[in-house]
């Protein structure tokens, strides 16, 4: 089978909500510039554009406008009923730079890797990344 993917992706401790379907965070498998897969309890339809906020440490958060590609039964997966794989259609590029600038650790020792990431950012009134 032929990769598909134009940017590769990384491991990421980061977790996520979607608008509307769920109200509990998610964690997020892996995450690139053109999207990401996530860990879901419920079948999102393919084709399906929702909105998605990101979530790390500290309260930062980042949101998104994704389309869903593909919705998988997880087989023996403990974390989740089903994987789904996403693409991003509305997110600036920084954001995706503040998403893809996080490490992949654990989330409970995250602080010095953070303090890190937003050395490199302008400092802001809001613990948000521009979308």
């Amino acid at each position: 089978m032929q990769e598909k993917r134009r940017s590769p992706r990384q491991q990421t401790s980061i977790s996520y909500r979607l608008a509307g379907l769920f109200s509990a965070r998610q964690p997020v498998v892996n995450i690139s510039r053109g999207g990401c897969t996530i860990y879901s309890e419920k079948a999102i339809p393919v084709g399906q554009v929702i909105k998605i906020q990101f979530f790390w440490p500290q309260n930062y958060t980042v949101n998104a406008t994704v389309k869903v590609m593909w919705c998988q039964e997880s087989r023996g997966n403990s974390l989740a009923n089903y994987r789904a794989g996403l693409q991003f259609t509305t997110v600036s590029p920084e954001s995706i730079d503040c998403l893809l600038g996080l490490p992949a650790t654990p989330i409970s020792t995250p602080q010095l890797q953070l303090n890190k990431l937003l050395k490199n950012y302008p400092s802001k009134t809001s613990n948000t990344c521009s979308t």
